[in-house]
């Protein structure tokens, strides 16, 4: 027989009374735990140890007795779940890093150091031994020197050391003769064409494919320029008297696209057609461009 009380309703249920306690241990627990950590700003440590104490007084006899952590693996679940809603313990998310990229300057680029008109003017001199003009400001820039002695001395030793390697691939390689007509190249020269001459425009280039480059810049010839008639006009101050037969033996850094100081009837002060033919020794198969003017081309 299942007893009764007066009035016929059975007694309250010991779970429903117990676990009505529970919600409200919980809401006090909470409320307190806010109340103690809006006080002082505490360390997770002491929050912590507040709240265990704090849930132990109101219903928490089954809760271990307190241990004071000393890193993470020490904390229950429970326990890191106070910590984070206290504001006691942040977010277990590690923050971004911080970027490496550095914001864009709003700053203009550096611009490069302009020439003093004594390095200009030894340049200029240095593109009249046969340097282009980028190999000449380079090699001026790099050894600073003070006059056009030195440029020999200096400058020009200087650039042509930087072309030693290029220059024996470049020889040791397969080549062939490339013939201009009406055409004036410039170039480092190797042979003066006063005191060089050649028979013909076939015979200058073959003179050209043939030379053995000397130490110790082991240059080889890679253009050439020969005068079929009794005068060349050329804007360079030259020896006087006849220049057929005249056979300039030159090298250039790229003889695929060669510098040229006169092309058909650019000659500037006299009209008519370049006298002058040229041409270039090159890697069989190369393609060849005479459009690149020389910085002597408008002096």
């Amino acid at each position: 027989m299942r007893s009764s009380t007066a009035g016929g309703h059975a007694p309250p249920s010991r779970c429903n009374c117990h676990a009505a306690a529970m919600g409200l241990a919980t809401a006090a627990l909470l409320a307190l735990l806010l109340f103690e950590t809006s006080r002082v700003s505490a360390s997770p440590e002491r929050v912590l140890r507040q709240a265990r104490h704090t849930r132990r007084r109101i219903g928490g006899s089954e809760l271990r007795p307190f241990e004071t952590p000393t890193d993470d693996s020490r904390l229950s679940a429970a326990d890191i779940t106070l910590l984070i809603n206290s504001g006691a313990l942040p977010s277990l998310s590690p923050p971004p890093p911080p970027s490496s990229l550095s914001p864009p300057s709003s700053r203009p680029p550096p611009t490069a150091t302009a020439l003093s008109a004594s390095q200009a003017a030894l340049v200029k001199y240095m593109v009249t031994l046969g340097f282009a003009t980028a190999e000449a400001q380079a090699a001026v820039e790099a050894t600073q020197p003070q006059s056009e002695r030195e440029v020999h001395e200096k400058a020009q030793p200087w650039s042509l050391r930087r072309r030693v390697e290029a220059n024996r691939a470049e020889f040791g390689s397969e080549r062939e003769v490339v013939s201009f007509d009406h055409m004036d190249m410039d170039g480092y020269a190797l042979r003066w064409g006063s005191d060089h001459i050649a028979s013909s425009l076939a015979d200058c280039g073959r003179r050209c494919l043939e030379l053995t480059p000397e130490q110790p810049y082991y240059m080889p010839c890679n253009v050439f320029v020969f005068c079929p008639l009794e005068m060349c006009f050329a804007p360079a101050q030259l020896p006087k008297g006849s220049r057929k037969g005249w056979c300039w033996l030159k090298n250039q850094p790229d003889p695929t696209a060669p510098q040229v100081n006169m092309n058909g009837t650019d000659r500037r002060t006299q009209t008519g057609f370049v006298e002058w033919q040229a041409g270039v020794v090159v890697k069989k198969g190369s393609r060849v461009r005479t459009d690149i003017k020389s910085a002597r081309a408008s002096w």
